[in-house]
């Protein structure tokens, strides 16, 4: 509940919830975070962690976890024979899969994540369904396979510079026809979920690793954090923009002291922050300020566990 209203009180309608709940399996902390989610009156897209298959944890328990869920879209891959398993459990629930992938700058890291490459593709996993989170340090090749496969990527650059993971070559992204959206990632590694810094922070590390302020314009980082973003979760039919059919999702803003007319994409990119929200509504409803508790959520929490048949 604290994570949601604090992305929509900084003007984040939309958020897709990663979750670390896969060791315990009786689904109460998946069923807890799921509902605070919702009573938050963000819209979100929810990542329902499988964990990791082990000879004690097997697909078929894994899967009938994820069936009573419905909403598997991140793993975490570590054998090659698991890639396969968690591909499968993608085709069979038709779900998207999320994979923080070429995220670590150490060497050994990304020598063990480049090579398991092939592995993703012997495994099927490359496919518009799968979105790579960071993906910092691809080859080349891998590039080109991603954005011809349909692999789209999360772009975080608050994350990556406060960890000190990289800087995604945006611009090289681009050329070969990546989808990116822009993510302000999870407040423990990013510490601000504020949409403003995260884009300006993106374009001028782009910028200054260019040495070329043309080289990433205020219009497309805008675009990477509102359509873009909707689009790599797959649901730019409904959010993203404003056009008629889509959800009324909408961030009123005051304008700051340096509002020009002449060019408001640029400065709402340059000279906006999160102290210029006036108001957020999610599909309509304003969502902030009003400040949703606790005690407001209809849901019940009397849960029973979860139980699945062992191997």
């Amino acid at each position: 509940m604290q994570g949601a209203t604090s992305h929509l009180r900084k003007g984040i309608t939309t958020a897709f919830n990663f979750t670390y709940s896969p060791m315990f399996r009786d689904g109460l902390a998946d069923r807890a975070q799921f509902t605070a989610a919702l009573d938050s009156g963000i819209r979100f897209v929810h990542g329902f962690n499988v964990g990791a298959l082990t000879p004690k944890w097997s697909q078929d328990q894994a899967l009938a976890r994820t069936q009573r869920f419905l909403k598997w879209a991140s793993a975490f891959e570590k054998y090659r024979t698991l890639s396969g398993h968690y591909a499968e459990i993608m085709r069979r629930l038709n779900l998207h899969g999320h994979l923080h992938y070429l995220e670590s700058p150490r060497p050994q890291d990304i020598a063990v994540e480049q090579f398991r490459w092939q592995w993703l593709k012997d495994a099927g996993l490359l496919n518009e369904r799968l979105i790579l989170g960071h993906f910092l340090h691809p080859t080349p090749s891998m590039l080109k396979e991603a954005a011809q496969a349909g692999v789209r990527m999360s772009w975080n650059p608050m994350s990556n510079g406060r960890l000190g993971s990289g800087i995604a070559d945006i611009p090289e992204y681009l050329r070969y026809g990546l989808g990116i959206g822009l993510g302000v990632d999870g407040e423990a590694s990013s510490d601000r979920c504020d949409p403003f810094e995260n884009m300006r922070m993106g374009l001028y590390s782009i910028r200054g690793k260019y040495q070329d302020p043309s080289i990433l314009t205020t219009r497309e980082v805008l675009y990477m954090h509102t359509l873009g973003a909707a689009q790599t979760l797959g649901i730019a039919d409904k959010v993203g923009s404003l056009e008629v059919g889509k959800q009324a999702d909408i961030v009123l803003l005051d304008p700051p002291v340096t509002w020009t007319l002449d060019d408001p994409v640029s400065t709402l990119v340059l000279s906006a922050g999160v102290e210029n929200i006036h108001a957020v509504f999610v599909g309509g409803v304003e969502q902030w300020p009003r400040r949703p508790s606790v005690a407001e959520s209809a849901h019940n929490s009397s849960w029973q566990g979860w139980t699945f048949p062992s191997n």
